[in-house]
């Protein structure tokens, strides 16, 4: 399954970071649930942006903004039985 729609639109939230947060939180969840099971690398200066080692998925990345409560449907039991 191809992720290239969800992966700019995502990198295109990341370069407004005074709107993506409101956005993600009102509109915008399924892009990341999409991008849960996305593991292309991350480009560095995102990953730089987000905390993430050098070399991150989308997949980790999307992760963290579900830890935070972003993705009402992510769960890690759904996490673990996408990565198997």
């Amino acid at each position: 399954m191809s992720h290239e729609s969800d992966r700019r639109t995502f990198l295109d939230w990341l370069d407004q970071p005074e709107s993506f947060p409101t956005r993600l939180a009102k509109d915008e969840s399924s892009t990341i649930e999409e991008l849960l099971t996305c593991e292309d690398t991350l480009p560095g200066l995102y990953c730089s942006q987000l905390g993430l080692p050098q070399g991150s998925s989308y997949a980790e990345a999307a992760r963290g903004f579900a830890r935070r409560g972003r993705v009402r449907s992510w769960s890690p039991a759904v996490r673990e039985a996408s990565t198997h």
